[in-house]
């Protein structure tokens, strides 16, 4: 009982400075740069892949990709952002796939916080030689993840990806992380061979998860340069359905599965201006007794803006 008591008394020494909601920042590793005007210009890479494992016929593998450019400007504490879609990076001669969407993106203090809709409109078969264009593939994707950050009186994800903090001090926080999420696909058909060498026909597959996990972000900065390096796991709950041709209800699935998840960011940022290339890796599986599927979400984000009319007292000096 006293090995326990002590056990217990060495843990809590350890993470209580963390579990402290309370705690102010530390301007010595974490500084403001507050503007009343900010304007800024985004090029956005974005990158949507879904696989379909078949042990007789392979992979069947699609990809929706394009690049987007994006506008902001903000004053005081309104700020509005936009984005057009700028080329495809699907095979040119594979037709004219389209992704539409919306997403906030909450950068506080102690905590991150995600909520995005997607809408995507044909894909690309990687692997058909010539590529095939399939119009009748719609997809939506929904998200809402966040982090909560243990060492946020000392570390920032707004230093590298709000850019609205200056990370001064080589720093790291241990992360708590949550997803919620959906992926509806709708198709004329898609046929896939089973192991028992049965033809599925697959016209619709949906998968709800909800997900919990842990992990950790660093921060490297020497004067106005940054680099920053974020990676969680975890365990999802995925409740997954398959639409067949020819049958009437679906059939349900529930499985559990890990995810990983990567970010990354690095740059400049002085008070009057700021660059920067941050992006994210999101991969997710969802293996069932007839078919799997993976599904890789990833996007780079190359941004500029400049401040001006700078009000806080603050100097973004060394």
């Amino acid at each position: 009982m006293m090995t326990c008591t002590r056990l217990s008394n060495f843990f809590l020494l350890i993470f209580l400075p963390y579990l402290s909601f309370g705690q102010l920042r530390d301007t010595a590793y974490v500084q403001p740069i507050n503007s009343k005007l900010i304007l800024g210009a985004r090029l956005s890479v974005k990158d949507y892949q879904m696989a379909f494992h078949s042990p007789v016929d392979g992979i069947l593998h699609f990809q929706n990709a394009g690049i987007n450019l994006g506008f902001r400007a903000k004053y005081k504490k309104v700020g509005l952002s936009f984005s057009l879609p700028l080329t495809s990076l699907n095979s040119p001669a594979s037709g004219n796939p389209k992704h539409l969407g919306f997403s906030v993106n909450l950068y506080r203090p102690s905590f991150f916080l995600r909520a995005g809709l997607r809408r995507f409109s044909g894909f690309t078969e990687l692997d058909a030689d010539p590529a095939v264009f399939r119009s009748d593939m719609k997809m939506w994707h929904g998200t809402l993840r966040g982090f909560y950050l243990l060492n946020h009186p000392r570390f920032s994800l707004r230093s590298s990806f709000k850019l609205n903090e200056r990370q001064k001090k080589n720093q790291g926080s241990f992360l708590i992380s949550a997803l919620l999420g959906t992926q509806v696909l709708d198709t004329d058909s898609l046929n896939i061979t089973l192991r028992n060498q049965n033809k599925l026909q697959l016209e619709g597959y949906r998968s709800y998860k909800f997900g919990l996990g842990g992990g950790y972000a660093y921060t490297f900065t020497h004067k106005r340069w940054f680099a920053t390096l974020a990676a969680t796991t975890g365990g999802e709950f995925r409740r997954i359905k398959f639409n067949k041709a020819e049958e009437i209800q679906n059939k349900n699935q529930w499985r559990i599965s890990t995810r990983l998840n990567g970010q990354i960011g690095l740059g400049y940022n002085s008070s009057k201006f700021y660059l920067a290339l941050n992006g994210y890796y999101l991969p997710g599986a969802d293996f069932t007794d007839d078919l799997n599927v993976r599904v890789v979400d990833t996007q780079f984000n190359l941004m500029m803006g400049w401040r001006f009319q700078r009000f806080d007292e603050l100097e973004l000096e060394d």
